[in-house]
């Protein structure tokens, strides 16, 4: 990157940061971001679902940068997934990074006679967040399975 804006693929060829695509554009920003010196510890990005437009590789290597970020510059970093993998990759990064005590993990609950949820911390018990996206997985799974056995009898 020769500016703020521009991205520069060799010598001749300059890409307009608003042009690329929406997962190209994160790592875009963060890496201006720190060019700039603007994430420090008192720096919270706030990442809705950031894993949504990456390759899984992709998103493995978006969570290794989110946790050195948190390790290395001591900001913050609040995201939400509905991704078992990116959840995987955050849980696996933390503790190879040694941050696990900078980790905090929230499951929601429905609250009763309410359109409302809950918070709960679930860090002392991650499996109930991969419990939750192993029954959908296996409803789906289950579901196709039986469209599966009507093809073969048909």
């Amino acid at each position: 990157m020769k500016d703020g804006e521009r991205f520069y693929v060799n010598d001749n060829v300059k890409l307009n940061a608003g042009n690329l695509a929406t997962g190209s554009k994160m790592f875009s920003i963060i890496k201006i971001l720190l060019e700039r010196g603007e994430i420090d510890g008192n720096t919270l990005l706030i990442l809705d679902e950031p894993e949504s437009h990456l390759h899984p590789k992709w998103q493995n290597l978006f969570v290794e940068i989110m946790i050195l970020l948190v390790k290395e510059i001591g900001c913050h970093v609040l995201l939400t997934t509905h991704s078992s993998q990116f959840m995987l990759a955050v849980d696996a990064y933390m503790r190879k990074y040694n941050i696990t005590d900078l980790c905090n993990f929230y499951q929601t609950e429905q609250v009763e006679d309410g359109p409302f949820v809950s918070y709960k911390c679930v860090n002392d018990s991650l499996n109930l967040i991969y419990e939750d996206f192993v029954t959908y997985l296996s409803d789906i799974k289950l579901m196709r399975n039986q469209f599966l056995m009507n093809d073969d009898v048909e």
